[in-house]
């Protein structure tokens, strides 16, 4: 498909991807790039050179070699204690379980969280002398471990 520009009057038609244009325009504009996608930035980036725009390619390069490595680090989720260890309400989470993996110089142990339970230490030293404080309360974790075959 060839490439047309025309001009009617005070008017430019340029037959190109009208969402690409749209990027290029936010970039003229804030001199960022904003898009998170590979392969649209690539596309992004032949438009670029199209309009011959270097500044735009160099931000472009950029931003692909930001989302690559940020492709490499591991996603964070946080959930709580009593999320982790409440029982499911539905037939579908009855299967979901926790596993924690623990490890040493090369081996490593894989334990399943079966629940959680709560003891008090007994090192409260605001009620040193109140045998229900909970102060002082510690989670532990009650884990299972498959025997060795």
């Amino acid at each position: 498909m060839g490439i047309k520009t025309m001009v009617n009057g005070d008017e430019i038609f340029l037959d190109r991807s009208a969402e690409l244009f749209r990027e290029i325009l936010l970039y003229l504009r804030t001199a960022k790039v904003f898009c998170r996608d590979l392969q649209k930035l690539q596309s992004l980036q032949e438009e670029a050179e199209y309009f011959p725009l270097p500044e735009m390619i160099q931000a472009i390069e950029a931003k692909k070699l930001e989302l690559q490595k940020s492709d490499q680090l591991p996603e964070i989720y946080l959930k709580s204690l009593q999320e982790m260890t409440k029982q499911p309400s539905k037939v579908a989470d009855k299967k979901r379980k926790f596993k924690l993996i623990e490890e040493t110089e090369g081996s490593s142990k894989i334990f399943s969280i079966v629940d959680t339970i709560y003891v008090a230490s007994g090192k409260c030293t605001r009620h040193p002398y109140d045998p229900f404080c909970a102060c002082s309360v510690v989670p532990h974790f009650v884990l299972a471990r498959p025997k060795s075959c």
